[in-house]
């Protein structure tokens, strides 16, 4: 009874073992942790989204204490 699964299953024969890559000869597609990073202005989004979504819940609890 086979307990692991063989690389295969989980995509490993299609990463470039070596410079002969048969299955993306073109390079067409990445891998997720070969994605290119996000540019500044993306982050400075995310983080005044968080600030804002932080905000809006602390807001939200504080009025509710006072109703």
């Amino acid at each position: 009874m086979m307990t692991k699964k063989p690389n295969h299953a989980v995509g490993e024969c299609y990463k470039p073992q070596s410079k002969l890559n048969i299955h993306d000869p073109d390079n067409k597609y990445v891998w997720a942790d070969e994605a290119a990073p996000v540019p500044a202005l993306v982050w400075a989004g995310r983080a005044l989204f968080t600030v804002g979504f932080l905000t809006g819940i602390y807001c939200l609890v504080f009025l509710g204490m006072l109703l």
